[in-house]
């Protein structure tokens, strides 16, 4: 660290970062006194006061100009910085910050409250510039071991600001009617410094080497920087960047399709979103309501609120010492490890303060607590990142978008929360806790430590990820997903919340069809009616996929099951101008039917275009739609929106526009090569679509071994029987239906049923429970996102343990919380715990997977077949489950829980002993391994499937040769049959006494109601 290195960060940062903290934070002391000013302008001008609510929109602007502008500032971060150089984008962007300065310390003289608003956009402009290009400039002046300590020095300097704005802000200094308007004025200063001084400073040598080409300017600046003349080293790894950049210039959308940098575009993408959507600004927000309700004087509020500013400053400075001694994944672990843990525990002191006056102190600490992970981690580390991931020709664009999505977040919090806080109140952290632990298992699995390595090293460990993941692969799973998988998450949902107007509906056409009331028992009928027909027409969609997929294609049959849906959607949409609830019962069974297809057909077409790589988290998308799906129709089911007595029959047929855009869409991408070659026998459409769908022209590899399939298959076609009596296929078929029974039957329905109940237990206000279970939706969503992002690295037989092993937990302690929450008034908080861990468990595993496996399990013949067969188990449990479950309710009570957590246990257990993993495996592959506990072989000569009890005569001697191959591999893989047989015999006789126990238990419960 030279001292020339050190005074240009230090200027650097205070005039630009230094900013972007103090305009965050100056308007919020004078606020008032503001007010009053736009307040007495107005009269003056119209002679009438200001209207309240044209008040509140003029100060909503005032505030929420700042990050607009920052987002317009991230916009011209590319130009500038490639075009003006680092050091020049920054000396030019002082011109906004200057004149920012001046109309604003004159707005009050122009008597304009229009000034102001102006002013806001313009300096936050100025912030968007500044916030990126300044760690860009530093990050490739710094030496690499001292890299993350000199790109902390930025937010150590917002830190800085927002302290000094807090400090000059107090009503003694100058937060008061006479010095509001230097207050806003002061923000010039800095960059008038900075203006005199930068040009004193050298410019990035990274930039005249690699961009401009002047290799003896760039050693002039190196030597400056170092303080010597030997800058050899570092130079010649300048010269293998530049070599390897070969005049590469990327624009943000040559960024954006680049498959190279695909996963580094993503982490920056996930480390901004998680570092705006935290909570940050909940937590200042319940700031001062914390501070007063622990007993602080509403007067002194304003003092705490500056030492919460102090702690800020102290512990980013702290971050800057630390980064290069412990790295920036353990900073950025911390950091959103303890703003996850501060979310949990404040939500739970927030609801309890009023029961017990010692929880406004522990969420005093929890404010404290989440300040210091914010500072030390998650708001610092995510500029150095960008920096650090990025070659000299993509980093400007990479800061345009990383800076884009940072200030676009920050100005849809400002937006949201309000709302998210008067409908959800104290709950709203949940959301954040979400965001966080999303972010944090991101960061463990994804991200890399970059600490003390060169950004060739740094891009070489990042390229490892960025394999076969092209525009086009992303766009057929998005149209496929939204257009298919997205209806299925909404119908399950969409009648939900509009339920008392629908049945009002039923009951008002009744009457003035018969004149007389309908009877209270034929309306419960029709209501089941309505919600049980989706799931049978799911079941009936199920038993139509065989003969779709095979005859008409993977891509066809979507085309051809969008008549289905929009047809729904059009007589849902016109039934109460029909009069006629026997439209919406009919068009339910038929967007059940639609479902039914599109959910067993979406994941089969997506994960046979997927390369081996990547099957996983292509084929984990339709089931993140489908969640998505559910949450939309939670938020538009809102009473606000469509969920009331006029809204519903539009909220009802919405259904058809994703439809209608994959009707428009889907025909112009490639159908499955797999069908194409191994069922069409096209060889040439397959490598077409094949080259488009990987956009490289080599597609050897893939193509031969979808003709070793194509080989094993021997143009065999399986039937729904003869799938179901083939012994090739015996374990793959018992698999899936296993899997399929665990996750309908684990106990989702139940968890959803006992959701409200549960909220309202814990205090949470009738009206507030649909904003509750929202929340829940969002979750949901954010954790079956996680999946996509895992499944590949940690692999599907690690999901589905942990996924049924959560939920089987969550079952287990809710059982005992539901019982126990009337002794004990914090066991309905355990409660809650439960049903949010029971969520992810179900996300990330047992909703998504078995759909994965179902394509990985079998050959291009019979998977279409083992598709209606596993997703005809799945809507006939989905069925069932919603027949049986209000009896079992009745009967058992929250025992019900118990029966979900021996099933979750029971698929646990045959997962962990049967199901292998088929991460990174082709189709063959995976094939081989469970040829193994099948009792047959594949012939490597002729890639030839048989069945050993078929076959008489000269088929005995080849059954006898596959024996003999099949025992070699079942030694090295699988354990023998006779050790698997006992183990397995055993594993059922623990199944069995669970089970008896569980009978005997129940039978001893009193059972009240049963009989009636």
């Amino acid at each position: 660290m030279t001292p020339l290195l050190a005074v240009v960060a230090l200027m650097s940062a205070f005039g630009s970062s230094f900013q972007y903290g103090y305009n965050i934070s100056v308007i919020n002391a004078p606020a008032p006194y503001m007010q009053d000013f736009y307040n007495r302008t107005y009269f003056n001008r119209n002679g009438v006061p200001m209207d309240s609510g044209f008040q509140t929109l003029l100060w909503s602007l005032t505030v929420s100009m700042y990050p607009l502008g920052g987002f317009f500032g991230s916009l011209m971060v590319w130009p500038l910085a490639n075009n003006c150089g680092r050091k020049g984008a920054l000396l030019i962007n002082n011109v906004f910050s200057i004149t920012a300065a001046i109309l604003l310390g004159t707005s009050e003289l122009a008597k304009s409250f229009e000034v102001i608003i102006f002013s806001r956009i313009i300096v936050g402009i100025y912030a968007g510039v500044a916030s990126n290009v300044v760690p860009m400039f530093l990050g490739e002046l710094a030496p690499k071991n001292l890299r993350g300590a000199v790109g902390v020095v930025p937010q150590l300097f917002i830190s800085i600001g927002i302290f000094v704005a807090q400090i000059l802000g107090l009503d003694i200094i100058l937060g008061n009617a006479e010095g509001w308007p230097i207050l806003l004025g002061l923000t010039g200063i800095p960059s008038l410094i900075q203006l005199l001084t930068l040009p004193l400073f050298p410019e990035s040598p990274r930039y005249l080497l690699i961009q401009k080409g002047d290799e003896e300017k760039a050693r002039q600046a190196l030597q400056k920087l170092r303080g010597c003349e030997n800058v050899d080293d570092e130079m010649e790894e300048m010269r293998q960047e530049e070599r390897s950049e070969k005049e590469r210039h990327f624009s943000v959308f040559s960024l954006c399709t680049f498959r190279g940098l695909r996963w580094q575009l993503v982490s920056i993408t996930v480390m901004m979103m998680g570092q705006q959507l935290s909570g940050i600004n909940g937590v200042f927000y319940y700031a001062d309501r914390i501070f007063q309700s622990a007993g602080v004087d509403s007067n002194t509020v304003q003092y705490v609120t500056v030492s919460i500013g102090a702690i800020n400053v102290v512990m980013t400075l702290l971050a800057v010492f630390i980064v290069e001694s412990l790295g920036r994944r353990i900073l950025l672990l911390a950091g959103f490890g303890l703003c996850c843990a501060s979310c949990a525990v404040i939500t739970l002191a927030l609801n309890l303060q009023n029961t017990a006056s010692w929880m406004s102190y522990i969420s005093i600490m929890c404010v404290v607590v989440y300040i210091i992970g914010h500072a030390i981690g998650a708001s610092p580390i995510p500029f150095v990142m960008i920096t650090e991931m990025f070659m000299q020709s993509s980093r400007p664009a990479a800061f345009m978008v990383g800076g884009s999505v940072h200030w676009l977040c920050n100005f849809t919090v400002g937006l949201v929360f309000l709302y998210m806080e008067a409908g959800l109140g104290p709950y709203s952290f949940l959301i954040f806790c979400a965001i966080c632990l999303a972010t944090i298992l991101y960061v463990f699995f994804v991200v890399p430590e970059t600490k003390n390595k060169t950004f060739m090293e740094i891009n070489r460990i990042m390229c490892r990820n960025n394999k076969k993941m092209t525009p086009l692969l992303a766009l057929v799973a998005l149209i496929s997903a939204f257009g298919s998988s997205f209806q299925y998450g909404y119908n399950i949902s969409v009648i939900n919340a509009p339920a008392p107007y629908m049945q009002d509906f039923y009951n008002r056409t009744y009457f003035n069809r018969n004149g007389v009331p309908m009877d209270s028992g034929f309306q419960t009928l029709l209501w089941s009616l309505t919600v049980s027909m989706y799931p049978l027409g799911g079941f009936f969609g199920s038993l139509m996929v065989w003969p779709l997929a095979n005859n008409c294609g993977r891509k066809g049959a979507l085309l051809i099951n969008n008549v289905f849906s929009i047809t729904a959607a059009i007589l849902l949409g016109t039934s109460e101008l029909a009069k006629s609830f026997e439209v919406i019962i009919f068009s339910r069974i038929i967007v059940g039917i639609y479902a039914g297809v599109a959910f067993n057909v979406v994941p089969m077409f997506l994960e046979e275009l997927a390369p081996k790589n990547l099957r996983g988290a292509v084929g984990v998308v339709p089931q993140l739609f489908i969640p998505i799906g559910i949450f939309a129709a939670q938020i538009l089911g809102l009473d606000i929106i469509l969920g009331n007595a006029e809204g519903w029959p539009i909220l009802l047929g919405l259904t058809g526009i994703p439809s209608l855009i994959q009707l428009l869409t889907l025909p112009l991408f490639p159908e499955s090569p797999r069908y194409l070659l191994i069922q069409k026998g096209d060889e040439e459409k397959a490598r077409q679509a094949l080259q488009k769908l990987r956009g490289c022209e080599n597609v050897d590899d893939e193509m031969e071994e979808m003709r070793q399939e194509q080989r094993s298959e021997k143009e065999r076609h399986f039937s729904v029987f003869s799938l179901c009596t083939f012994r090739g296929l015996r374990w793959q078929l018992v698999s899936i239906t296993v899997m399929m029974m665990g996750q309908q039957l684990s106990g989702i329905n139940g968890v959803f049923y006992y959701a409200d109940r549960i909220f309202q237990s814990a205090g949470v206000d009738s009206n507030t429970v649909q904003y509750v279970t929202v929340s829940i939706g969002a979750i949901n969503v954010v954790m079956t996102l996680l999946a996509v992002s895992i499944v590949e690295s940690l692999g599907r037989r690690i999901l589905l343990l942990a996924g049924f092993g959560l939920c089987c937990a969550s079952c287990a302690v809710i059982t005992l919380a539901l019982n126990l929450q009337n002794t004990a008034s914090w066991m309905s908080y355990i409660s809650i715990m439960c049903v949010v861990v029971y969520i992810i468990g179900h996300a990330i595993g047992a909703s998504p997977i078995p759909f994965v496996m179902i394509t990985e399990m079998f050959m291009q013949s019979s998977r279409p077949a083992a598709f209606m067969v596993g997703g005809s188990v799945h809507w006939l449990c989905n069925f069932t489950v919603g027949l049986v479950f209000l009896y079992m309710e009745a009967g058992l009570g929250p025992y019900s829980f118990l029966i979900f957590c021996a099933i979750c246990l029971a698929t646990i257990l045959y997962v962990f002993f049967v199901v292998p993993e088929t991460k990174n495996k082709t189709f063959m592959e995976i094939n081989r391994i469970m040829c193994r506990n099948n009792k047959v072989g594949v012939l490597e000569d002729k890639e030839q499937l048989e069945d050993f009890n078929t076959a008489p005569g000269e088929q005995a001697e080849k059954n006898e040769s596959f024996q003999q191959h099949d025992t070699v591999n079942q030694r090295s893989v699988w354990p023998s049959s006779d050790a698997f047989r006992d183990l397995f015999s055993r594993t059922k006789m623990l199944i069995h006494g669970f089970i008896l126990f569980f009978i005997q238990t129940f039978c001893k419960l009193p059972t009240a109601g049963v009989s009636k």
